[in-house]
Formats: C-alpha cells, sequence, structure tokens
C-alpha cells in the first residue's frame, strides 16, 4: 500500500500532433497538464507547493 511518505514512480504525459499546434496551445496545454499533475500529487498525499509556478 502506498502511504504520503513513500516515494511512487508516475508518468504523465500529453500526446498530440504538432501540424496545427501553435505557442499559446502548448503554454495553455502546459499549464493545464501542470495543474492536473499538482492536484493528482495532492490527493496522493504530497504537499504541494503553491507559490511555485
Amino acid at each position: 500500500m502506498f502511504t504520503a511518505g513513500e516515494s511512487f514512480p508516475l508518468v504523465v504525459t500529453l500526446v498530440m500532433p504538432a501540424r496545427g499546434l501553435t505557442e499559446q496551445d502548448v503554454t495553455r496545454l502546459s499549464a493545464e497538464l501542470l495543474s492536473s499533475t499538482r492536484a493528482m500529487s495532492e490527493m496522493l498525499g504530497h504537499p504541494t507547493d503553491q507559490h511555485r509556478p
């Protein structure tokens, strides 16, 4: 069983075709991915630093 004090290897990735992808799309999707992975970390018991970008 996983506890908050243990390491838990996890990989999250986003795959999509590059054709038609703008720099604004990459910026927006990167922010959404970061937000989602922080939320997952919190759900798994990892304290997150709200001051980090």
